[in-house]
């Protein structure tokens, strides 16, 4: 699948090199019959066209006959050197460069949604594998539910801001720079109100607090194990239903606000990868990267602590550190794919791959590479 997606992907790019409205894959003329020749592509006065015929006319000036592309209606130009422009032909190392150019308001939302799918792939599948080989499906599908309520809350957190004599200090003004603002803050003359107009979706706030509440629900779900008769499947049950009620609850007050802002929020819940943004994919990239890294790393480990924990105890294997972190990076997982696929399809983003290819295979390496 990522590869037919990355095939997409190039086709997009190639299709696209031929564009009238992108101006670098073209160049001026300044001598027709040199940079010229039967079948070049040109614009002349902002339409596509092909070159059927050169010549020179009366006193040696150059003629260029075309075709116009799609119509198929020809006409010749006079005056090369003022109304064409030749279209470049690119290479694939351009191309393949322009997959991931997001600048052309038309088309960026495609290569997002894709983009986003690729690394969604990667990352869900590999922590996805991990997940269904220690049977804690149900704990995925509990964790994407679970932190609903964090994302609410991450939502929330943007509305507060520190008014003073010297300006507003935004939520944003603190990330970019938090050694300036706490000074100023700190400094006095600030009091912090919550105000609807300063409510935004910003992409790390709220990966933020879904990441917390996402693990306190995991923290939830293993205190009651631990203070009731519950099995984990009950607790799991407990934790979904009551987490996701209090996001629900949550979305309900929050619509009542009368922010602009708010509309988003539901993609949240169902998803919307044409509308990934560029700090969205910022945030998938890191955390696929960090996933790689994580499960090259220590592949060993995650591998015999997933087959077998009483053996791993018995060799001074760190099982609940293993363990903890391995929920740490699920976490991650499921809070940046979210905006893509929603609370509701992010249990089948890492049970679905994972549960196929373990009935195709019976070895981990090759599960992980299915």
């Amino acid at each position: 699948s990522m590869l037919a997606a990355m095939g997409v992907l190039l086709g997009a790019a190639s299709a696209r090199a031929d564009r009238i409205s992108e101006v670098l894959i073209t160049e001026p003329i300044t001598d027709p019959l040199e940079q010229l020749q039967e079948g070049s592509r040109v614009l002349v006065k902002g339409r596509e066209a092909e070159v059927v015929h050169l010549s020179r006319g009366d006193g040696g000036q150059p003629k260029v006959r075309v075709r116009y592309l799609p119509s198929g209606r020809e006409l010749e130009v006079r005056r090369p050197a003022i109304e064409m422009v030749l279209i470049k032909e690119e290479g694939w190392l351009r191309k393949l460069g322009r997959v991931f150019d997001f600048s052309d308001a038309g088309t960026h939302g495609t290569r997002r949604g894709l983009l986003g799918g690729i690394l969604l792939g990667v990352c869900c599948g590999l922590l996805g594998a991990f997940i269904v080989v220690r049977r804690m499906a149900l704990f995925g599908d509990t964790l994407s539910h679970a932190v609903l309520p964090g994302v609410m809350l991450g939502f929330l957190a943007t509305g507060f801001v520190a008014v003073g004599a010297a300006g507003v200090i935004t939520i944003e003004d603190v990330l970019r720079s938090p050694l300036d603002s706490l000074d100023a803050i700190l400094g006095g003359g600030y009091g912090m109100e919550f105000q609807v107009d300063a409510l935004n979706k910003n992409p790390l706030v709220i990966f933020l607090g879904a990441t917390v509440i996402g693990l306190l629900g995991g923290a939830v779900v293993t205190f009651i194990q631990r203070a009731t008769r519950l099995k984990e499947d009950a607790a799991l049950g407990l934790v979904l239903a009551v987490f996701y009620a209090v996001g629900i609850v949550l979305y309900t007050r929050i619509k009542n606000l009368g922010s602009a802002e708010v509309s988003g929020l539901y993609d949240f819940m169902f998803g919307q990868a044409a509308l990934l943004t560029p700090g969205d994919l910022s945030l998938m990239g890191f955390v696929t990267v960090l996933a790689l890294a994580a499960v090259t790393l220590f592949y060993k480990e995650l591998l015999l602590t997933s087959f077998d924990n009483t053996y791993a105890r018995v060799s001074g294997f760190p099982i609940q550190v293993i363990h903890y972190s391995l929920m740490l990076l699920l976490a991650f997982a499921v809070v940046v794919a979210l905006q893509a696929v929603g609370v509701v399809l992010v249990s089948a983003m890492l049970i679905t791959p994972a549960a196929a290819a373990y009935m195709l295979t019976d070895r981990m390496d090759r599960m992980l590479w299915l």
